[in-house]
């Protein structure tokens, strides 16, 4: 008796239970219904079908109200697999074939059989074509078909393989590695690991065997995740200041300073310091001795300012100032005036060349020149009875050249021709004549010294040897 009553108790628990989540899932289902009508009504078909088919798992089935807005919804957003099953479950209600929405969904069917057909034949030829572009297309015309998962993953395992063909093609590690950074799960991706790992331990050989800067650059430029990249990139370094320090061997002040610019604590600095500092006081010696005195400041000032406590560094300043000093002289031209102890004045014309040898010439006369008549003596008279009264016509041409000997001090020496006349002046004409001996034209030698004043000033001094006679001259002249 007891069990019994157990048994009606829990009887009626279920049926009470029941009947309530019954109820329960009736008002469930009528606010879905009411939101899917209102999304109908706004043209947001997606989301009014997806609450019709809510509505119909709240109810666990369907009605003739429900059907046709699921349809026509479904058709909204073309998605004609879908439509196609709930119209067969429609007329599973046995409709009233008289309605007007009947026949609307009848006419619907017909474009949802095209389509539905269209999709098979779409799904067909995209398969067999293999052609990522077609496989596309029937996506992009059919976003809800029957076979868009398939053709998914038809498209996925299509791209897999021409992604590895093109890598195949190619046949390098930067292609292998762009597949499998691709596809780092793709059916090949394995099989490309393995040649990856392969070729990276080939090129490690002949990269560390070479071992010059282009077979080890190689390396680290075609293997960006190759597993030597670390010691390959150490040997380049070594590789890279080992090749620096060879260049400096050919002397060449460039290569001493791009190996210190880029190795200040390297292992040759030391050495590529010291012949640094060798080379750059050889260049300001030569410099200094090929008379490039201006270029041999500017070393001997270099040398200076790097090397303040080098061994050539007191020499190297002493050296420097004469450069300096000499680097003021310089070389001109000149215009000036000279007399000769004869009474002879003249002018000069010439050139001082700090560095050689330069030409000059000279021309003097005496005031009686400008009178004389240039005629042969008429007499020939012996020396010790000179008239008193006689006048001496001189003129000479000179010319040679000049000589730096220790600046701002010239050298010169030259010859010349001298032309003479002695007259006594008459009221009527005068009286020409010539020592016993004496010659009309006369070749001298002269020698003597110019001095450079300043920078514009010449002065000249020096003796010239005429008729067993010597004749000092002197003379002022400008630079030009």
């Amino acid at each position: 008796m007891k069990s019994k009553s157990i048994y009606v108790l829990f009887a009626l628990f279920f049926t009470i239970t029941f009947s309530i989540n019954a109820q329960t899932n009736e008002e469930k289902a009528f606010h879905k219904f009411k939101q899917a009508r209102e999304a109908y009504q706004n043209n947001n078909f997606l989301e009014a079908a997806q609450l019709l088919i809510e509505t119909k798992g709240f109810l666990g089935s369907t009605n003739v109200r429900i059907q046709p807005m699921l349809i026509k919804s479904l058709t909204k957003i073309e998605d004609w697999q879908l439509a196609d099953k709930e119209i067969h479950e429609y007329y599973g209600l046995n409709p009233d074939k008289s309605l007007v929405e009947y026949q609307e969904i009848v006419e619907i069917d017909r474009q949802v059989d095209i389509k539905v057909k269209e999709d098979n034949a779409l799904y067909e030829s995209s398969k067999n074509s293999k052609s990522i572009t077609q496989m596309e297309s029937y996506l992009s015309k059919f976003p809800y078909g029957k076979y868009r998962e398939e053709i998914k993953t038809l498209i996925s395992t299509q791209k897999d393989e021409n992604a590895w063909e093109l890598a195949r093609t190619k046949n390098n590690t930067s292609a292998y590695e762009v597949y499998v950074s691709g596809f780092p799960n793709g059916s090949y991706a394995q099989i490309a690991k393995e040649q990856i790992n392969q070729w990276d331990d080939e090129a490690y050989q002949k990269a560390k065997t070479d071992g010059t800067q282009h077979a080890l650059t190689y390396y680290l430029n075609n293997y960006s995740r190759g597993k030597y990249r670390n010691e390959i990139s150490a040997l380049l370094k070594e590789r890279q200041e080992e090749d620096a320090y060879a260049s400096t061997r050919s002397g060449n002040l460039v290569d001493y300073e791009y190996y210190i610019k880029k190795y200040p604590n390297g292992k040759y600095a030391t050495q590529v310091n010291k012949a640094t500092e060798e080379y750059l006081f050889a260049q300001a010696e030569k410099s200094y001795s090929d008379g490039y005195y201006p270029a041999a400041v500017s070393i001997y000032q270099d040398y200076i300012n790097r090397y303040p406590e080098g061994e050539n560094v007191e020499k190297a300043k002493s050296k420097q100032k004469k450069a300096d000093r000499k680097s003021r002289q310089h070389s001109s031209s000149y215009f000036g005036f000279t007399y000769e102890s004869q009474g002879a004045l003249g002018i000069a014309i010439g050139g001082l060349n700090k560095d050689r040898l330069a030409f000059y010439f000279n021309l003097r006369a005496t005031p009686e020149v400008f009178e004389a008549q240039w005629k042969e003596p008429e007499l020939e008279i012996p020396e010790d009875i000179i008239p008193d009264d006689e006048k001496l016509a001189v003129a000479s041409l000179s010319m040679g050249f000049s000589y730096p000997i220790m600046y701002p001090v010239w050298l010169y020496a030259g010859g010349g021709v001298n032309y003479q006349e002695r007259y006594i002046e008459g009221d009527d004409e005068n009286l020409y004549y010539k020592l016993e001996g004496e010659k009309t034209i006369a070749f001298y030698p002269e020698a003597g010294l110019n001095i450079r004043i300043g920078s514009g000033f010449t002065i000249t001094g020096g003796a010239v040897y005429v008729r067993e006679e010597v004749l000092y001259k002197v003379g002022l002249a400008f630079g030009l």
